[in-house]
């Protein structure tokens, strides 16, 4: 009796696997993208231009990534363009 309740819960294999590829084939999206203020971008830059910014970061700027360096470095020029 326990034998039979419990092969109606389960999965068979068949079934699981079947479950799987509709899971996979469904694909997915980015959680919360569309709430979020922020969003990611690709930013291509030269190599050289990233080891002067590491220079910076890691040398001048202690506490800061090359992320929040950028983001300020951004900042100051819009500033500059406002007035």
């Amino acid at each position: 009796m326990l034998a039979k309740k419990i092969e109606k819960i389960l999965p068979t294999e068949k079934n699981l696997e079947k479950k799987r590829r509709e899971f996979i084939e469904k694909g997915g999206g980015v959680a919360a993208d569309d709430q979020s203020e922020w969003k990611n971008i690709n930013l291509r830059l030269k190599s050289d231009m990233i080891t002067k910014i590491d220079d910076i970061v890691q040398n001048e700027r202690i506490g800061m990534n090359r992320t929040a360096w950028i983001l300020e470095a951004i900042q100051e020029k819009f500033k500059r363009d406002e007035s």
